[in-house]
């Protein structure tokens, strides 16, 4: 199978974890014990159910117009259907911003939860994440803690957990990147299946060259479940779980071994990295600072 490589942007970070398009910050958040890591408030409750029937009813429409998504063993989620009802983690490479939409029409009318970066839930944008989903992975060992335990909540609650272990959005980069490995340590616990899921890219034809003529079209190919290794302590079965779901994932994008995958990489040329938050948060710092002041 020949990967397509979508020729759209020219260069990618050098940080393999590293934003591309950094969101616009509006404020900053205290991840302490009273902080709503999930919906669960009454008003943001009332809130959320009206942008799921934007997700349920209206998304689907424009994924279909805009991507045209070609989807490669959907039917793994009913074949397991006895498997996921206390719940379950899909796994998937992170290459355009709407993919977390583009996932949603795999399960029609299941709610997905996913870790968002705490710039995503901080930025003019950061409501409408969190409403569809969003829990912030703040970066404080307390917030750390109450994320982890978030996310193992929407286990208990035998929900639908998506997380993206390279973390930062590269839009259409072919290769898979480097995993993080701490989300697994949910599916090790909770002893629940993990699907890997693909993005991987064709060229668009016909009307949907309309859109935008160089961006690509999307092809989703769904795993088999894969599930931790018993035997393993704790630790060497998060790392274990991560390698063999980043292996599948990998070979559902097309590429015939890791080793090809990492040849891949050297097709694209890379800049220097350096964190565009940084000059945001300063200045709204100041701000802040300078309101309290005067």
């Amino acid at each position: 199978m020949s990967i397509y490589k979508p020729d759209v942007h020219e260069q990618y970070p050098d940080f393999e974890h590293g934003h591309m398009f950094p969101s616009k910050i509006k404020q900053e958040f205290v991840y302490d014990d009273k902080f709503e890591y999930r919906v669960t408030s009454k008003i943001r409750k009332i809130k959320r159910f009206f942008v799921e029937l934007i997700l349920n009813f209206i998304a689907p429409i424009l994924v279909f117009f805009r991507f045209n998504p070609h989807i490669k063993n959907k039917k793994v989620f009913k074949e397991h259907k006895d498997e996921i009802k206390n719940g379950l983690m899909t796994i998937s490479n992170h290459v355009f911003p709407w993919d977390n939409v583009v996932l949603r029409t795999l399960r029609p009318f299941k709610r997905m939860e996913m870790p968002i970066w705490k710039e995503g839930a901080e930025s003019t944008s950061g409501e409408m994440y969190r409403l569809a989903g969003g829990i912030p992975v703040p970066f404080t060992m307390r917030g750390l803690y109450h994320l982890m335990n978030a996310m193992d909540e929407v286990i208990k609650d035998k929900g639908w957990l998506h997380v993206y272990p390279e973390a930062a959005c590269w839009e259409y980069y072919c290769p898979i990147r480097d995993f993080k490995e701490g989300s697994f340590k949910i599916a090790v616990d909770n002893k629940i299946p993990v699907f890997p899921i693909a993005f991987s890219f064709r060229k668009a034809t016909g009307i949907f060259k309309l859109w935008k003529k160089n961006h690509p079209l999307i092809n989703i190919s769904i795993g088999e479940p894969l599930y931790a290794n018993e035997k393993l302590e704790e630790k060497e079965a998060i790392k274990d779980l991560c390698s063999r779901v980043k292996e599948q994932v990998i070979l559902l994008a097309g590429f015939s071994s890791v080793e090809e995958n990492e040849q891949f990489k050297k097709q694209y040329k890379y800049y220097k990295y350096t964190n565009p938050y940084n000059e945001q948060y300063n200045a709204l710092r100041n701000k802040t600072s300078n309101e309290i002041l005067y």
